[in-house]
């Protein structure tokens, strides 16, 4: 079961990354209907409705997924992108800090370091 689902979040991320929002919106609600709390599923469901303006909704899947784990990096890093979208600045800083602790990607990390510095200049800008 474990291996359809990973089949199938791979199938959702192909289908985001072509443009095919509508499909994997359809292929989510049909994974989540069997894996109401699993982490990738409701992180997959979040990118997709993030990808559709759902903002609300997306942050809604990430709150669960992080309730359910707090450590995980997708989770970690979406909320980061969500927030940052929302411009609630200080809250994603928060994110992206616990996201480039836990990020094992050394490119990835680079670029969420790069991220953090920038809202740190931000932030700091905004107070003077």
């Amino acid at each position: 079961m474990k291996k359809y689902k990973k089949q199938v979040i791979a199938k959702v991320e192909e289908l985001v990354g072509s443009g095919q929002l509508l499909e994997a919106d359809k292929i989510c609600k049909e994974l989540y209907s069997i894996f109401k709390y699993d982490v990738d599923v409701l992180n997959a469901n979040a990118v997709v409705d993030f990808s559709l303006n759902n903002v609300e909704r997306s942050l809604e899947f990430l709150t669960i997924s992080y309730v359910l784990n707090d450590k995980d990096f997708e989770t970690l890093y979406n909320i980061a992108n969500v927030l940052e979208y929302k411009n609630r600045l200080k809250d994603c800083l928060y994110f992206y800090n616990l996201a480039n602790n836990s990020c094992v990607n050394k490119d990835l990390k680079f670029i969420i370091e790069e991220k953090i510095n920038t809202l740190n200049q931000k932030l700091s800008n905004a107070s003077i």
